[in-house]
């Protein structure tokens, strides 16, 4: 990729219009492949986090009101906001069963393709999930969410009031 001072000198110094078109041409043309190249690296790492987020919203089992994912490859946990536990004993159970066969994603709520964020009416309110990625020691942000040996889930179900 040209820097700045590359690309100032070799405009300065094309001889003609249509030189300086081609080298024009040619920049957009090398930049296009590059930015074509990331953003194909970006969604081949976003769809390898919508599927390692898929498991994870449909791993959860519930032992004594413990809830801990299955699938040991994708460590995390789940919460429930208070004003989700305060609809009722079992309205986070309920919630937590309708995150994991939830699957109406769409550019409109998914646009990193991520599948990390919903919502759904639950009796007569609008709840909502989001997935956050974190280190293994739930302390910082995850370096690389794709990859499970670095990364932590957590699940957190609240009303979109408490959003």
């Amino acid at each position: 990729m040209m820097t700045d001072d590359e690309f100032d000198i070799v405009m300065k110094t094309a001889k003609s219009e249509d030189m300086r078109e081609q080298v024009l041409t040619t920049i957009f043309l090398e930049n296009g492949v590059a930015l074509a190249e990331q953003q194909g690296v970006a969604n081949a790492q976003a769809e390898i986090i919508a599927k390692q987020n898929d498991a994870f919203r449909r791993c959860f089992q519930f032992d004594d009101a413990k809830k801990y994912c299955r699938d040991h490859q994708i460590g995390g946990k789940c919460v429930s906001t208070l004003g989700v536990r305060n609809l009722g004993p079992i309205a986070p159970l309920l919630c937590f069963r309708m995150v994991a066969e939830f699957d109406e994603f769409s550019p409109e709520n998914d646009p990193y393709g991520e599948r990390d964020f919903g919502s759904f009416q639950f009796l007569d309110v609008r709840i909502l999930f989001k997935i956050d990625y974190y280190d293994t020691d739930y302390k910082h942000g995850s370096e690389d969410a794709s990859n499970p040996e670095k990364t932590r889930r957590v699940l957190t179900i609240m009303l979109s009031s408490e959003f």
